[in-house]
């Protein structure tokens, strides 16, 4: 936790990391590193990325961007939404790429939540 207070995101993934290791479910770890790899994409968006997303937002880059701001300033089915609607057209490593982007997310917000829920079956009709 010192390391998240501090903004040492390097260091608390890296805490996390191990936690994971020791137990590889300990449902605090997951949703810990999915905050942690959060902030470290969000804290590292300068305004030529924000810019860029906002003029392109069916580029998988963009979306991604603005997702995580979604996500960031608590719009969660926001942020699942702009990445689900990106999987009909996309070839198989976007759709990966999403995938796992939402997984985090998923973990992140909790697995029982009602938005993650309709997303997860979302994501599983897309994707199968």
């Amino acid at each position: 936790y010192d390391a998240i207070e501090a903004g040492d995101w390097d260091a608390a993934a890296a805490a996390y990391q191990q936690a994971l290791k020791q137990d590889p479910r300990d449902e605090m770890a997951v949703s810990g590193l999915a905050n942690v790899h959060l902030m470290q994409r969000v804290t590292g968006y300068d305004d030529a990325a924000i810019k860029a997303a906002a003029e392109h937002p069916g580029e998988l880059t963009s979306a991604l961007t603005t997702a995580d701001l979604d996500l960031f300033n608590g719009n969660t089915e926001g942020s699942f939404n702009r990445l689900l609607a990106l999987l009909p057209d996309a070839d198989a490593d976007t759709k990966e790429t999403i995938r796992l982007r939402l997984l985090e997310y998923f973990n992140l917000v909790g697995l029982t939540e009602p938005s993650v829920i309709k997303a997860r079956q979302k994501l599983s009709l897309y994707l199968y």
